[in-house]
Formats: C-alpha cells, structure tokens, sequence
C-alpha cells in the first residue's frame, strides 16, 4: 500500500521512503533507525490537550483490508479500463518520484495523523507525505472559486460523534497506488467516527465518479487508536541520483 523500497529498471534498490526502509532492515547505512522513545512528559502532554477528535491518531488494522480493497477489480467505465491496462509503474507511479499522494489515496496509510482546529475550520495532519488537509466547516462553503488541488476542496459537518466531510474539486489521477484512475468529476464522502470512549477513531468513504466508475466505490474501512504521546515526523522521500 505504500512503497517502502522499489527495484528500477536497471536493477538499483530504491528506498523511496528512507526512515521506514532502515526500520525495516532494507537501506543501507547505520543502525536501523527506530522511533524516538516517548517521554512521561509527552504522555502527560496529550492526554491534557486531547478533545473529541483533536489529538494524534495512530493507524490500526489497515493492511489486510487495504491491500484486498486494492486488488480488487473495481468496476471501470470501458476507456477507463483502457487507461488502468496501460499504466505502469516504473514509469507512472508518481511515488517513485516522491509527489504526494492525493485523494483519496491520501487517506491509504499506516501512519498517524492529527486533527487539529484552526479558525472554526478542522485542519487534517497526515504524516504520510506530509500532507495537510483542510476541511472547511462553513456549512455555506462550496469550493466554487478554489483552485482544483491533488486534496481537493473539503466541506465538515458534525452527525453526532461522527465528522461528516464530502470533498470535490480534485486534481489528483488515481484512486489508489495501483493506477485506477478517476477524473476530476470525482467526488468523495468521508465519515470519521469517534467512539465512545474517544481512544477509536473509525473510517469509511464512498468515491462517486460516474465518468470514470459504473457504480460508486466503497473505500476500505479502517480505524485508528489513541496512543497518548504518539507524534506526527516528518516524511522522508527520497529519489535516487542520475
């Protein structure tokens, strides 16, 4: 689901994603790295700061879900199946080239992520690319004058204990890391359930893309957890030299 170490053409190792390859013994260099060990004080920290949605969220039981949604045959529009036999990935998987994934493929992660507040709006941190999601929470806020972006232009609204986000204006073409393609027609409804005890944090999404899909798309369902001191580091992504 994402590319810790891919081979090119030529036969050369790439680890695309540096901290993440040593961790798991694949790049060269010192030690494996690890992550920094969290300190009483961090602990304390979060657990004073946490409210509702707002804190660090550590992704959990992604992977199988993840990767058998990937796989799966997805129901294409005919030039849209045309267009997914075509792609290849030495040469189109914009990973390789360290550009950010967008939506929704964003969201296709194991690392965590944070909610924080900003100006009435929710800002969505994703460790992943360092991504920066913002969702705007002005029910009268429709995008029509924002600029279509690889995250597109996202619009909140709270149904209880549940962050109801739909998202559109996207320039972003793949759905996943597999070369599914969609097209700036899509659009995309998000719900982030909390749970009860506000330690879960639960996903699903529906992609609705009728130019590109014959029906719409249910994205896997994933959770995440609260792991008081869990904090967000900084991607690195990296392109061998010429």
């Amino acid at each position: 689901v994402w590319p810790v170490q891919t081979t090119w053409p030529d036969g050369r190792q790439l680890a695309v994603v540096q901290n993440l390859a040593r961790n798991f013994g694949l790049a060269q260099g010192d030690a494996p790295a690890t992550a920094p060990a969290v300190s009483d004080e961090d602990v304390e920290a979060a657990i004073r700061s946490a409210s509702g949605i707002f804190r660090v969220w550590t992704n959990r039981g992604w992977i199988d879900d993840a990767r058998q949604w990937i796989a799966r045959a997805h129901p294409l529009a005919n030039h849209a199946r045309i267009a997914f036999e075509s792609w290849d990935q030495p040469t189109d998987d914009l990973a390789l080239r360290c550009i950010p994934a967008g939506m929704p493929e964003a969201m296709l992660n194991p690392f965590p992520i944070e909610f924080t507040e900003q100006h009435g709006d929710i800002v969505l941190h994703i460790e992943e690319w360092d991504n920066v999601r913002t969702i705007h929470m002005d029910a009268g806020s429709i995008g029509s004058d924002a600029a279509p972006g690889p995250l597109g232009y996202s619009v909140g609204r709270w149904d209880g204990n549940t962050l109801v986000v739909n998202t559109n204006r996207i320039d972003y073409p793949y759905l996943d890391d597999r070369g599914t393609p969609q097209s700036e027609a899509v659009e995309i409804v998000e719900r982030f359930t909390l749970g009860e005890d506000e330690t879960r944090l639960d996903w699903s999404a529906t992609v609705f893309d009728p130019e590109t899909f014959t029906e719409p798309i249910a994205m896997p369902e994933l959770h995440w957890e609260w792991v008081p001191g869990e904090q967000l580091r900084t991607f690195n992504c990296t392109v061998p030299d010429n």
